[in-house]
C-alpha cells in the first residue's frame, strides 16, 4: 500500500521502530547517569563525614567517638551520626541518596531507629575508644562505608540488552568506602567484610 506521497506502511513502521529503539537507549543512558550522580553524591557525603570526624578528634584530644555500628543494638551507646551531628551543617550528609530504605515508607514507619542512624556504617569494633594518632596503617583500614552493597548498581535496561551487558552478581556489587587516611575506594562487600575481620580489635 502506498499513498500519494510515496510513504509505505512498512517504512512508517520502520521509522516508528527506530524512534522506539532510540527512546529506549536514551532512557537507559539517562537512568545510568542519575545512578552515577547519586554514587558521586554518596561519596561526597562520606568525605564530608570524614572531615567532621577529624574535627571531632581534634576537639576531643585525639579521641575517636565511642559510637556503635549500625547493626549494634546497645541503647547506651550513641551512633556515629549522633556523635558527629553537631559538626555537620545538615543531616543530609549522613544519608546516601541511593539508600532504598529512604524510599520505603513502610520500612520508615516500622523501623525509624534504623533510618535515624543514617546510611553509613563504620568499623566500630576497631576504632571505638582509640586515639586516632595511635592508629597505624590508616591507608589500609576502612573507616566507614555504605551500610549495604548494591545501592549503586544500575538496573539492566534496553541499552544493556543491546550491548549484552551482564547484571552484577551479588558478590560483585560494590560500595563506597573511606579509609582512615581519608582516601576513598569502591570495593565489594566481601572485600569490606575481610577488611573488618582483619582490623577488628
Amino acid at each position: 500500500m502506498q499513498n500519494k506521497n510515496g510513504i509505505t506502511l512498512i517504512s512508517l513502521i520502520a521509522v516508528i521502530s527506530i524512534i522506539i529503539c532510540l527512546s529506549g537507549i536514551i532512557f537507559s543512558v539517562a537512568v545510568r547517569g542519575l545512578s552515577y550522580a547519586d554514587k558521586l553524591k554518596c561519596l561526597n557525603n562520606q568525605r564530608q563525614i570524614y572531615q567532621i570526624f577529624l574535627e571531632y578528634v581534634e576537639d576531643n584530644h585525639d579521641s575517636i567517638p565511642f559510637a556503635k555500628g549500625l547493626d549494634e543494638k546497645d541503647p547506651s551507646i550513641i551512633s556515629m551520626k549522633d556523635a558527629l551531628a553537631r559538626y555537620a551543617d545538615t543531616d543530609a550528609i549522613f544519608y546516601c541518596p541511593s539508600d532504598p530504605r529512604l524510599k520505603d515508607k513502610e520500612f520508615e514507619a516500622e523501623k525509624p531507629e534504623a533510618l535515624a542512624n543514617g546510611s553509613y556504617d563504620w568499623n566500630a569494633k576497631y576504632f571505638r575508644g582509640k586515639n586516632f594518632s595511635q592508629v597505624e596503617n590508616k591507608g589500609d583500614i576502612i573507616l566507614l562505608g555504605d551500610f549495604r552493597s548494591g545501592w549503586h548498581a544500575h538496573k539492566r535496561g534496553f541499552i544493556d540488552w543491546i550491548l549484552q551487558t551482564q547484571a552484577e552478581s551479588p558478590e560483585n556489587r560494590k560500595i563506597n568506602v573511606i579509609y582512615a587516611d581519608g582516601h576513598s575506594g569502591y570495593v565489594t562487600e566481601k572485600e569490606w567484610q575481610e577488611n573488618l575481620r582483619k582490623y577488628s580489635v
